[in-house]
């Protein structure tokens, strides 16, 4: 009886301090490319549970891959896409043409020095807007911790 109490101390502690780990921030981007600019490179370290309103483009998905070290799950079930057109997005060392309402090709994916791919470990889930047309090339590639793309839509959006 004593061990039963005991290690249902121990789990409820656990608990709350797993809890307490998660640090769960709500933004609204009013122009697309400005995410950063909500906030300092240390707070965006810190956020595990994000959730984007708004609007968006492949340079907010660069820093989402690069600068949110902890982030888990993303939702941007009320965000829009939009295009952009550029070298500061996703793709690696080139000028692309990002379309509006798709996930951008190596959204959580990016390139190393010796030209091997590394997905975004950290993420767990996503949850996508239904505006979402198209997933592009490698967005989710090696994020080998990803369980959940969520989307609620009665159509799956393409995969390119």
């Amino acid at each position: 009886m004593k061990l039963r109490k005991i290690l249902l101390a121990v789990a409820g502690l656990a608990l709350m301090l797993n809890a307490s780990a998660q640090k769960s921030k709500r933004y609204y981007v009013a122009k697309p490319g400005t995410l950063v600019e909500l906030m300092t490179e240390a707070e965006a370290n810190e956020i595990t549970q994000l959730t984007l309103q708004g609007k968006l483009n492949a340079v907010d998905f660069r820093h989402l891959r690069d600068e949110f070290k902890n982030l888990q799950l993303l939702d941007i079930s009320n965000a829009s896409i939009s295009m952009y057109a550029g070298k500061n997005g996703t793709y690696p060392n080139r000028f692309y043409v990002y379309p509006a309402n798709c996930i951008p090709a190596y959204a959580f994916c990016k390139q190393m020095d010796d030209s091997t791919f590394v997905g975004k470990e950290t993420l767990t889930r996503i949850i996508l807007s239904d505006k979402t047309k198209n997933i592009e090339d490698a967005a989710f590639k090696g994020c080998k911790n990803l369980k959940i793309c969520q989307i609620r839509k009665k159509t799956a959006p393409n995969l390119l």
